[in-house]
């Protein structure tokens, strides 16, 4: 694991994901998730379950670098469409803020704990 919510992280060089776009390479006997010649990740299809299994697992890992960017970029818009709003707002002589409930503020924090979490920081 790399670092933790209690700081083990620390004093360390920031080590980043291998750079993507990743794909799922299958054989008879284990399916790996590649980038470029690097293999990411690779499952034993026998060991761990039906290769079947193994396959969309696959599947999800290595759709991981674009919803990661995804994520970031959804989360940036979010924030500048708030910002915009309460420029508007105050362009117009009226205070707005966006409430710190409900959807969209649980939805802002989740994305936000999903791109920490992605990144080894959450």
């Amino acid at each position: 694991m790399v670092g933790s919510a209690h700081g083990q992280n620390q004093g360390r060089r920031a080590v980043k994901h291998t750079p993507g776009p990743w794909r799922v390479v299958t054989d008879e006997y284990e399916v790996r998730v590649m980038s470029g010649i690097v293999t990411v990740c690779k499952s034993a299809g026998a060991e761990r379950g039906p290769v079947e299994q193994a396959v969309v697992d696959a599947a999800l890992i290595s759709a991981a670098p674009d919803l990661l960017a995804a994520c970031k970029a959804q989360h940036e818009a979010i924030d500048r469409l708030f910002a915009s709003l309460i420029d508007r707002y105050e362009d117009h002589g009226r205070a707005y803020f966006p409430s710190r409930s409900g959807q969209p503020w649980e939805a802002s924090h989740a994305g936000r704990a999903a791109i920490e979490k992605a990144q080894g920081d959450g």
